[in-house]
């Protein structure tokens, strides 16, 4: 969950992490929000793509009504080189990836992961993953920058007296 003010740039993270022995081979997902007025995605960064990955398609930000589309990043074994993740645990996390945005207006707009076409692959583990993992959410809270928070304070205050003279 991100906190910031309108106007300005932020970023959330996606951590993965897996069972023990077990190596995920390939992830895809998209990144819905429930508001998206309230903020705009600049770009997805991709942690270590070269070790992790063998391609890599870091999506497109605010298409598809998503504030990230069609992201993926696989290895094939014995085909292509990477290692994926392997995190030794449930409760032992690994970067995946940055996404940046900014936020436009004020509100908060809930974070979900959905899933693509490619979904998420183990090895050694037949078809589509992506029912069979944890996924968890987020939020974007944007607030007044100062100077409009300010503003709003100076004006209920006038309001305050007016009507005080006016009892």
């Amino acid at each position: 969950d991100v906190t910031v003010q309108v106007g300005q740039s932020s970023s959330v993270f996606v951590w993965v992490s897996t069972a023990p022995a077990q190596t995920m081979t390939g992830i895809s997902f998209n990144v819905l929000s429930s508001l998206p007025a309230i903020a705009s995605g600049i770009s997805h960064t991709v942690q270590n793509p070269g070790p992790r990955w063998s391609t890599v398609q870091a999506g497109a930000v605010n298409t598809s009504g998503n504030l990230l589309n069609n992201h993926r990043a696989f290895y094939l074994p014995g085909l292509t080189n990477g290692t994926g993740f392997s995190t030794g645990g449930l409760n032992n996390f690994v970067l995946h990836s940055e996404l940046q945005f900014t936020a436009n207006t004020i509100g908060t707009t809930n974070l979900t992961f959905t899933p693509t076409n490619a979904g998420i692959s183990f090895l050694g583990v037949g078809g589509n993953q992506w029912n069979n993992v944890v996924k968890g959410t987020g939020s974007i809270n944007a607030v007044p920058e100062p100077a409009a928070a300010m503003v709003l304070l100076v004006g209920a205050t006038g309001w305050l007296v007016s009507r005080r003279r006016r009892s």
